[in-house]
């Protein structure tokens, strides 16, 4: 994939599984938004209330959703994929809480 892509592997707005290893073509595949930012960041975050421009590539996947959280998964040092969990209410994730795990 070139640089600067990333794929959506999992997604619960997705009516029926996908297996991230054996159907790669049924994963969306994106190169810029707010998403590519986060994952290519390499730190985790925690966003309070969500802001997403209308034009972001992903933004269905963002839709009712209010506050973000954002841990990248790294392997030897280099950041390879990224867990993000969002939730309706804003403010739902604890900075402590982010700080003990990734600390």
């Amino acid at each position: 994939m070139p640089d600067g892509w990333f794929r959506i592997t999992r997604s619960s707005h997705w009516t029926e599984p996908v297996n991230p290893w054996k159907e790669i073509d049924r994963q969306p595949r994106f190169d810029r938004g707010l998403l590519r930012e986060l994952i290519y960041g390499d730190q985790p975050v925690i966003i309070d209330e969500i802001q997403i421009a209308a034009d972001d590539p992903a933004a269905e996947y963002f839709e009712g959703q209010r506050s973000l959280m954002a841990i990248p998964l790294f392997d030897d040092g280099e950041g390879l994929n990224m867990v993000v969990a969002m939730r309706r209410d804003p403010g739902a994730f604890s900075q402590e809480k982010l700080r003990s795990k990734s600390g």
